[in-house]
């Protein structure tokens, strides 16, 4: 059997279709009369393997007419296709062994099952007439199909065959029988899913054989090729969903010419691909306005020959010589024609220089024949000004290499061994001054190493060992104040920060940080440096002018801290805890503000998620001011969500809860905010100086939006409702009264 025929199975989706000997069995109805060669038609039968000889044993229902014929081995249905007069194929398959022949009807009904699944009927379809059809259902098991036909006496089939899921019912594919202009009578075999519709044109091997179309659910043709004896032949095209052609093959025997397209229907790309399925003479690409983008000469996958790039107005870009695949001349050209680049290999390596636009050479380096760089790498600035040279040996950078500004000046010189850093570093402004100094060894610090502004001010001073910063480092302002000092010590190899104090520009002592666990040191890689620092001060401190603590942090737990503030009297103004990362500070827990003189003004509760859980504010003994006048508030405040009038009845008498602070004095509740967990809304009770209640609702509080929901109250002084407001769960007021008139809304 062929490997066409082999495959045939998956386009069916059926089981392998073989052709099948001529089998010398009977039919159990009337045998098909035999078909003399030359007047042979390509035609559907169906083919049943059994005899009522052969069955090992019989029952008779005389009542219901009933003969029943039972086998000891299963017996084989066929579907047959017949290409030729002696040499059919089977397209279905199914096995009995057990008849049932209803012998009530002037045409017998068959019925042939397996144990007690049904797997093939024979009923009569025009009973009483010279030519007698009958309808069948045959069940292919296997592929969970039910076929249905009509055949004639001699148990050919007339007209089409429909296949339908034996689960679901829906039609899966149709045979149907076509005849072209010459007469032939050719297979069309129609597959249907969800997604995908196939028309193929097919042989009665169920060989592709002819036109073949696939279209998507929506009828959109995605492809559509011609085949003989399921071998692809001729032109082949596939589509995109929009309909635009994508992709074109035409087959020849010697291999096929390919065709790719753009979206917008321009050809991309023709190429040729012989028979061994290796790209051969010229392959050409396009850009989508429909100018050449690229011409490549090809001898069996290798280019060989001159390749020419072009840009999309036509000019030259690039021009590249092969020789049997191998590149060993190259030129690119900028847009306006002057060259870009320019390569040059032979057995010894290779040589690349880059010009700008201008003409002037860019830069130039050697390659040894492993492609690493090896030799002197130069680089120019526009101007023709040197920036750059090194020397590479395979691959690694070898010797002094120098780095110069654009004025011409020294900018940076080290000597590199294998490429690490060897030896001193010096790097320069343009002016020439000396703007830092280092010496290494094997790539790593092992002096100081020294910056400096261009007045020669010492600007950093870093101590190091073996690489790491060890020792009393120090940054400087300009006109030589210290800005910064930290303390660095080296354990089991390891660099550690110990402490940083931080100085303002007049030498004052701004903030503090101690550290028991901070790591630092360097990256190095590809000969970079890049400094890293990985954990958090233990203490963090910062300072008033005058020298006194502003606000204090310490850590009480892994990244848990107390945090402090205080005023330049040392009086607490603030406590809490926040967790800190190096990518944030976060509040956590109960937090306090007191007055300058230990009075509480405000207190509140946050998640874990530092989500406002809880939030009192207290009226100012002392000055008779409220939280709600700080301006330095940190957490969300629903003050002034709404006014109203002072009118109306009494309501009844809610008293603001008292509390009493460090120093034993009671204090007056100013509001009091609340999450209720259940409706996920915010309680607000707001009260006046006297203890009456003056205003309470329920705030949706989302981010910086915050806005009343359900039944929102204000009252005078005296405790009477001054005006009441109804909302919508979104925040929209729907009714609103007050004592002498009512309003709805909407």
């Amino acid at each position: 059997m062929s490997l066409f025929r082999a495959l045939k199975a998956k386009l069916f989706n059926s089981s392998e279709h073989n052709r099948a000997e001529q089998s010398t069995l009977l039919q159990v109805t009337p045998a098909e009369p035999p078909i003399e060669t030359p007047y042979f038609c390509r035609h559907f039968s169906l083919k049943i393997h059994a005899t009522e000889a052969l069955a090992t044993s019989l029952e008779q229902d005389a009542e219901r007419g009933i003969t029943t014929y039972h086998y000891d081995s299963p017996q084989l249905i066929e579907l047959l296709g017949w290409e030729f007069a002696n040499e059919p194929c089977a397209f279905h398959t199914t096995q009995f062994d057990r008849l049932e022949i209803n012998n009530q009807a002037n045409a017998l009904e068959q019925y042939f099952w397996l144990n007690k699944e049904k797997v093939c009927s024979i009923t009569p379809v025009i009973p009483n007439q010279d030519k007698m059809l009958w309808q069948v259902e045959l069940y292919n098991i296997d592929d969970l199909l039910i076929s249905h036909f009509t055949i004639d006496a001699h148990f050919i089939v007339c007209g089409d065959i429909q296949d339908h899921a034996s689960l679901t019912g829906k039609l899966q594919r149709t045979f149907h029988e076509v005849e072209d202009e010459q007469g032939i009578r050719r297979l069309r075999i129609i597959t249907q899913n969800p997604k995908l519709t196939q028309v193929v044109e097919s042989n009665y091997f169920g060989e592709r054989d002819g036109i073949s179309r696939q279209f998507d659910a929506l009828g959109t043709l995605l492809f559509e090729g011609h085949f003989i004896q399921d071998q692809q032949v001729g032109l082949q095209t596939w589509f995109h969903h929009t309909g635009n052609i994508n992709y074109s093959e035409d087959r020849h025997p010697n291999g096929m010419f390919i065709t790719r397209y753009h979206e917008n229907g321009k050809i991309s790309e023709t190429a040729e691909i012989n028979s061994d399925g290796l790209y051969i003479n010229t392959l050409t690409r396009f850009y989508e306005s429909g100018h050449v983008q690229l011409t490549r000469p090809l001898i069996n996958d290798q280019i060989h020959g001159i390749e020419y790039l072009y840009y999309d107005n036509g000019a030259l870009e690039a021009e590249r010589h092969y020789e049997q695949g191998y590149e060993f001349q190259a030129f690119w050209y900028h847009p306006n024609g002057v060259l870009k680049q320019k390569m040059r290999a032979d057995s010894t390596g290779k040589i690349l220089e880059e010009f700008y636009e201008s003409g002037q050479l860019a830069w130039r380096e050697q390659f040894n024949p492993t492609g690493e760089l090896h030799g002197e790498h130069v680089k120019w600035y526009p101007n023709g000004q040197l920036e750059e040279k090194i020397y590479f040996e395979h691959g690694k950078e070898q010797g002094m290499a120098n780095w110069y500004h654009e004025n011409g000046q020294l900018a940076l010189e080290i000597y590199l061994e294998n490429g690490l850093r060897e030896g001193l570093f010096k790097s320069y402004y343009e002016s020439g001054v000396l703007s830092a100094e280092g010496q290494y060894k094997n790539n790593l610090s092992v002096a100081p190493f020294i910056e400096y502004y261009e007045n020669q001010q010492v600007q950093m001073y870093l101590p190091h060992t073996q690489g790491n910063r060890d020792g009393t480092a120090r940054w400087f302002y300009e006109d030589g104040t210290i800005r910064t000092i930290s303390e660095y010590e080296v354990r089991d190899g390891q660099g550690y920060l110990k402490e940083s104090s931080f100085y303002n520009k007049q030498g004052i002592l701004e903030s503090y940080q101690s550290h028991s666990n901070t790591r630092c040191g360097y990256h190095l890689e590809n000969n970079q440096r890049e400094y890293y620092q990985e954990g958090i001060p233990d203490t963090r401190i910062e300072y008033y002018e005058d020298g006194a603590i502003r606000w204090l942090l310490t850590c009480i737990q892994d990244n848990l801290f107390s945090a402090k503030s205080l005023s330049r009297q040392g009086a607490i103004l603030e406590t809490g805890t926040i967790q800190v990362t190096e990518e944030r500070y976060l509040d956590l827990g109960h937090w306090q503000r007191f007055t300058p003189q230990g009075q509480l003004l405000r207190e509140v509760w946050l998640d874990e998620q530092g989500q406002l859980i809880e939030s009192r504010h207290y009226f100012d003994i002392d000055e008779n001011t409220t939280a709600q006048e700080d301006d330095e508030a940190e957490w969300d405040n629903p003050k002034n969500v709404s006014n109203g009038d002072t009118a109306g009845q009494p309501a009844q008498d809610q008293a603001a809860p008292v509390v009493t602070t460090r120093s034993t004095e009671t204090l007056r509740l100013f509001y009091h905010l609340k999450f209720d967990d259940e409706s996920k809304l915010y309680t607000l009770k707001r009260y006046h100086p006297n203890s009456h209640i003056a205003e309470e609702g329920n705030l949706q509080i989302r981010g910086e939006e915050q806005f009343w929901v359900g039944i929102h109250n204000q009252y005078d002084e005296q405790g009477r409702i001054a005006l009441s407001e109804t909302y919508t769960m979104s925040g929209e007021r729907i009714e609103q009264a007050t004592n002498t008139s009512a309003i709805v809304l909407n």
